[in-house]
């Protein structure tokens, strides 16, 4: 689960290279793939909530669904230097 949202979220950060020079636009664009990866990540949230709810619990070395999607989603916005 965690290799294919990382996929997606690679492949959707990565589209925002070279996209909109125009500063207000390129913001209005981010604010819009930020919207969409949230309302992605909790609709996985909310299909796989009870292995988040008691498998990651029990295990403390892991991190659950939703935090795993912001850690992907800051890991892929500091790799290209165009998005930040």
């Amino acid at each position: 689960l965690k290799q294919t949202c990382s996929d997606h979220v690679q492949a959707t950060i990565g589209s925002l290279v070279g996209q909109q020079p125009d500063p207000l636009l390129f913001l209005q664009l981010m604010a819009d793939v930020w919207d969409s990866h949230c309302e992605q990540m909790l609709t996985i949230k909310l299909i796989f909530g009870y292995l988040d709810r008691t498998y990651v619990i029990s295990n403390n070395h892991l991190r659950s669904i939703w935090d795993t999607g912001l850690d992907l989603f800051g890991m892929y916005m500091s790799h290209y230097a165009e998005v930040q």
